[in-house]
């Protein structure tokens, strides 16, 4: 699990900046509810007055209603999952139903990198059984300002505070421990068995099975399943529930109304329950397992869980480059890059070397190449670094990137596909300044990527703003390069 998890800090510390979050916030509390989506990435598809004339005052005003209270940017928080996880928003996700249609978020560029979302009105259909198991119709607090404090409940939160600590965030002492602790303390040691058996489920009818098929006991040992919630579920219900185990294994399992779990129930395409009703909110595992520090949290979230600490969280840190010296071995003794051990001339002449079919290069001539091509050796620390600032691009975090340039980033690099600083920015709402920055460095507006594609060529195919493509013609982008 710990695995998974370190993959989900790494998701809050890029996807949803805290430039992001202030400025949603603020265009929201001015009653621009549009403005507040453009900060927040989310591209706004659906129009009051049609809804009005095709589906009535009645329903329009309900969605208009939503709309003047969603906090767009807690709802991206929300919905974006980790890579390697598929991402949620491959079709249509619900937010709000009003009959058979729905106000639903989707992916704006399926199929490409890019995160930015789109708000649309459209019938429940369009969402398929994606929607139906990620659905947050009944998880209002992921994106209505106006029940963002109700995370609390979601985490199993008891007495004004969540299980394992205090309304402002100090760790319980394990013997204030209630039922709730000690289930989580049995799941977070991967006894599934002991932690639903805690949690009053009879879970025998499982045990054989799981002895015989590992990929079912590593389900249930990893899943971050609210077991709380999914007792009160087959209570409401009064009767046999199907659950989904995450959204990422295929392990669905059935629960009869006297508890007992049984293995099976994935026949029809959605389950009783959508995920975010069966898996606890990723948050509040991450600051148990102390993955992230509780002043990371988006401000709405903080506040729901430590309400004791209301008003003192911002959101994710502004990026703070590191631009640590970077040592390599290099003819026999230790040189640190850029720190002038190499003439242009006998870094050129290297390169050349090379070039014509001589020795493999190495030390700081091979990291040079390394960190401008995507092919060759590079050192670990530039791989990482390069590494975070493709994250930053993709997220379209244009201030952190510049903050990279402005910190002496070389602004030649090339990920693995050859892409350039150029071919990156095609996911930033506002470009400018980091195209005035990369002007300046001589970044060729024609160079291609290891597909042989353009940068105008990348931002019209995978999802780029209109507002990169501008500036890539301003910059002399050939338009006749498109396909």
């Amino acid at each position: 699990m710990t695995r998974q998890l370190r993959a989900w800090r790494r998701l809050r510390q890029f996807a949803v900046p805290r430039w992001m979050i202030g400025r949603a916030t603020e265009r929201r509390l001015a009653g621009d509810w549009r403005g507040a989506c453009d900060a927040a990435g989310v591209d706004v598809a659906l129009d009051p007055a049609r809804i009005r004339r095709e589906h009535g005052a009645e329903v329009a005003a309900a969605v208009e209603d939503d709309l003047r209270h969603l906090a767009p940017d807690l709802l991206r928080w929300h919905l974006l999952r980790p890579v390697p996880d598929p991402p949620v928003v491959r079709a249509g996700v619900p937010l709000a139903v009003h009959g058979r249609q729905a106000l639903q978020v989707r992916p704006r560029h399926p199929g490409t990198p890019s995160r930015r979302l789109e708000l649309v009105f459209a019938g429940l259909d369009d969402a398929g059984p994606l929607g139906a198991l990620h659905g947050l119709e009944h998880a209002r607090e992921r994106w209505d300002s106006r029940h963002a404090g109700a995370l609390l409940e979601r985490c199993g939160g008891y007495d004004g505070h969540l299980p394992g600590f205090t309304a402002t965030g100090e760790r319980l002492p394990e013997p204030a421990w209630t039922a709730a602790e000690r289930v989580l303390a049995a799941q977070d040691t991967g006894d599934w068995a002991a932690a639903w058996s805690l949690a009053g489920f009879d879970v025998e009818p499982l045990r054989a099975l799981v002895e015989q098929r590992s990929w079912i006991r590593s389900s249930l040992r990893d899943a971050r399943v609210d077991l709380t919630r999914v007792r009160a579920a087959v209570a409401a219900r009064g009767d046999r529930i199907r659950v989904r185990l995450g959204s990422t294994t295929g392990t669905w399992l059935t629960v009869d109304p006297d508890l007992r779990v049984s293995h099976g129930g994935g026949d029809r395409p959605s389950p009783d329950l959508p995920v975010v009703l069966v898996e606890r909110p990723v948050d509040f595992d991450l600051v148990r397992h102390r993955l992230l520090p509780l002043e990371d949290l988006h401000p709405l979230v903080g506040d729901a869980l430590f309400p004791g600490l209301a008003g003192l969280f911002d959101g994710p840190p502004d990026a703070v480059p590191d631009m640590s010296p970077v040592r390599v071995r290099c003819q026999g003794v230790w040189h640190v890059l850029g720190d002038g051990h190499h003439t242009a001339e006998e870094l050129r002449r290297e390169l050349a070397l090379h070039a014509l079919g001589g020795a493999p290069l190495r030390g700081c001539f091979a990291a040079h190449a390394g960190w401008r091509g995507p092919q060759g050796w590079t050192p670990k620390a530039l791989r990482l670094r390069r590494r975070d600032v493709v994250e930053h691009a993709v997220n379209g975090d244009g201030p952190a990137l510049a903050a990279w340039l402005d910190a002496g980033l070389d602004p030649h690099l090339r990920d693995r596909s050859g892409r350039t600083l150029l071919h990156l920015l095609a996911w930033l709402p506002q470009p400018e300044p980091v195209v005035a920055r990369l002007r300046h460095a001589g970044l060729d507006p024609q160079a291609r990527d290891g597909g042989g594609r353009s940068p105008l060529w990348h931002a019209v195919t995978a999802g780029g703003t209109p507002q990169a493509v501008q500036a890539l013609l301003s910059l002399g982008a050939d338009p006749a390069d498109l396909p």
